[in-house]
This record gives C-alpha cells, structure tokens and sequence, in this order.
C-alpha cells in the first residue's frame, strides 16, 4: 500500500460529532482524494483523534486500501451499521467501487454542504492556531506601503472605512477551498452560508500550465522552483509601466511589483538567458493567485468582510502564501483584508462527517425553491 502525501490529525471532543455511526469520510476532487477517520483515544474516553490522509486520485485503489486497514486496526471492518460519508465529485462517480472495497454503507454529501459546514467545524470549535499556518506577518514585517499621491490615500482611507463594521467578530469570514478550482462561500454568525462564486483558474490549471511550460506537474517540484524563482524576469513590472517619480499622480505600486502575469513577452519573445525555469514557476504560481486574489477583494468588499480563510491543497507551500501577501499588502484596495491559510485541507471531509444525506437534500430543496430576490 502506497503512503499518503500528507497525514495530519486533530484530537477533538467526542460530543461535537454529530453522527457516532459513521467511521470516517472520504472526498474526491478533481486532482486529489481527501479521507478522514474517527479514531478513538484510549485513555481519554471523551476525546477522538480525526486522523487525516491526502492521496492522489491516481492512487484511489490506496486510498481504499488505507481506509480498510484503518478500519481493520478499529476493529470495525464489516461491522453492521458502520458508515462512511463521501463528497466531491468523485464521491459520488466511484461510491459503488468505495462500498464494495470498504464493506460500509455509503452516505453521498454534496461539496457544497460538505465544505460550508466542514468551515464552520473548524471556526466554531478551534482557535486559528489548531488548523492554520502559523506564518502569518506582524506589521513589522510587512513590506512598507509605497507613499501614495493624495488622491489615492484619500480613497485608499473610504476603502478602509468599508470594512470596520465587523471587527471584533470571529464570523461572517470569506472562505475559499482552493483545489482544482475555488469554491468561495461566505460563512454566516448564525451558521448558515452563502456560496458567493466559483474561481476555476485554480489547482487542475496551474498542474497543467506547469507541465506545459516547466515540463513537470509535480506539485513540490514546482513549488521548490518557484521559491528560487524571480517573477520581475517574466512578468510586467510596475516600474515598467508608471512612472516612479516620488510626485507621480500614479505612482501607488512599489517599482518592483509584478503587475501583469507573463507580461514581459507579450511584445515579443523574451531575450534567450534573461529568465530561468524557476522564474517561469514563480510566475506560474503568481498568475494563479493575483487571478484569486482579484475575486476574492472583490466579494470581500461587496460584503464588508475583511476576513478571508483560504483552505485547500494549493496553498500547501508556503511561497504560494507569501505570493498572496505580497500582493495584499502592496495593493492599496487589498491591504484592509486579513488573510489566514489553513493547514487543513479536509473541510470537505469534515463537514461530511457532520452533514448527512438528508441535510443535503434539504439543502438542495430549500435551494431548488428559493425566489430570485431572497437571500
């Protein structure tokens, strides 16, 4: 049996599991196979450890086997009764082969449901520190601000006044799950959701745009390139662009910043020697993640929400993070948001453990009869 990408594991407390029956839950995506099980912890009865594997979908028969051997070591193979939950698209394509291989009753969940409620689990339950990134900057490394002409300070200050409302709160964030594309949902105070969008320039992309241009669809490998990598060798610059006279109307991007994606070769090919292979990655990375960066501020403003959480497996390397906040903390509109990345890609398995069949379905009813001017 092949050894998973990544394990991780949360202990949490038995209570807040919703269904005692369901051994664990799997999610399919697009490019990557998600699974989660409920492992008890001996010596504290109270307490359960969701321990947690990421495998390719090209190893699904793996990931199959993995669950089955954790289920053996449970002592609950084929035990009447025993549950699993599936999500995602592959969920559902492959539920009769996961059932077969897995012995257990099979339960669909849609994604949607499955990552809203998977997002909730988390926030409602864990501090940032249980299931983030513990690389967020203080504001004294932040990259300072470019001075900005008046006119952009002053609007700069009215974008800032937009999102004051909600300070102090730990809900309604912006939540986007970024696998091969980004589902993003905004999460209510009262635990309902909204989906807001779908970006679908995302994970399946940017594996696919790397084995066109790098020659490699192995996600560290590009990730590695990518940090040794120089985006002002491929992409526009700002210096390039605006003049960076100190009393320049548009001088409000620091002369380095990268404005334009691949832009350097628009007027025609760029000169043999100038870039490198890890150039090309960062710019690959940084087309992915200004395109995200762009919808995201965009939904963030429209609901006053400064608060972003990006969950998912493209944000695993952590030069795909600081990408993101170099961008934000440069841009004028983009520097009031707050952005957290979580360590956690299994939202979707999560909230499959804690949302049944029937809630989905009636998800779905109360959808399929909702008027175009409701909520």
């Amino acid at each position: 049996m092949k050894e998973p990408i990544e394990l991780k594991s949360i202990v949490t407390e038995r209570r807040l599991l919703k269904y005692p029956e369901v051994f664990g839950s799997l999610d399919r995506g697009c490019s990557l196979t998600k699974v989660l099980y409920v492992k008890p912890v001996p010596e504290k009865p109270e307490k359960v450890s969701l321990e947690m594997a990421v495998y390719a979908n090209s190893d699904f028969e793996h990931v199959l086997d993995w669950l089955v051997a954790r289920a053996t070591e449970e002592g609950v193979i084929k035990t009447a009764g025993r549950k699993l939950r599936v999500t995602g698209v592959g969920g559902e394509k492959f539920k009769n082969e996961i059932a077969a291989t897995t012995c257990m009753g099979i339960e669909f969940v849609d994604e949607i449901m499955s990552h809203q409620t998977g997002g909730h689990f988390l926030l409602n339950n864990y501090e940032d520190d249980v299931f983030c990134y513990a690389d967020g900057r203080t504001a004294e490394e932040s990259k300072p601000p470019v001075e900005l002409p008046p006119w952009i300070a002053a609007l700069q200050s009215r974008i800032d006044e937009i999102f004051t409302s909600a300070d102090g709160h730990r809900l309604p964030v912006i939540f986007g799950f970024c696998g091969s594309g980004t589902v993003i949902n905004k999460l209510n105070e009262d635990g309902t959701a909204d989906m807001l969008g779908v970006h679908w320039f995302g994970g399946k992309s940017f594996l696919g745009l790397s084995h066109m241009l790098l020659g490699t669809n192995n996600y560290d490998e590009i990730m590695e390139l990518a940090a040794r990598g120089d985006r002002g060798n491929v992409d526009t610059q700002a210096k390039e662009m605006i003049d960076q006279d100190a009393k320049a109307e548009y001088r409000m991007l620091p002369g380095d910043f990268p404005m334009f994606p691949f832009g350097k070769s628009s007027e025609g090919a760029i000169p043999t020697g100038s870039f490198r292979r890890e150039d090309v990655a960062a710019a690959v990375v940084g087309c992915i993640v200004s395109g995200l960066l762009t919808q995201v501020a965009a939904y963030c403003k429209l609901h006053r929400i400064r608060r972003v959480y990006l969950g998912g497996n493209f944000f695993r390397a952590k030069v795909a993070r600081d990408i993101l906040r170099d961008c934000a903390e440069t841009v004028p509109t983009y520097r009031p948001l707050r952005f957290h990345f979580m360590s956690n890609g299994h939202t979707g398995c999560l909230g499959a453990l804690q949302a049944s069949a029937a809630d989905a379905a009636e998800m779905r009813a109360k959808l399929s009869s909702m008027k175009v001017d409701e909520k």
